[in-house]
């Protein structure tokens, strides 16, 4: 899984020399990833559950702050599609 980072988005332009990326395969496989931005996934109390990213093997300038703040907006519409999904299925078992 990625790891979520601290940041509400997160930006790497040469995602190799980022150490809190080199778990990942993708960073260190072939071809290698050298961009990556991602926001963190929450549920409703706050629990992180992932990170909704882009990712490219070539390398990018940053994201514009337009840029950072649709992909946490999309991050925020996963995040309440997620719950809704969660809320549906805990109501199916109660039924």
């Amino acid at each position: 899984m990625p790891t979520v980072l601290t940041s509400p988005t997160d930006a790497s332009c040469s995602g190799v020399s980022t150490p809190p990326l080199w778990h990942i395969d993708a960073v260190r496989g072939r071809p290698p990833q050298r961009y990556y931005i991602g926001a963190p996934l929450r549920r409703l109390n706050g629990a992180h559950v992932g990170v909704l990213c882009v990712v490219d093997t070539r390398r990018r300038h940053p994201a514009s702050p337009d840029q950072a703040a649709y992909l946490m907006g999309l991050a925020r519409q996963a995040s309440t599609a997620l719950e809704a999904r969660l809320d549906r299925q805990v109501r199916s078992r109660l039924a």
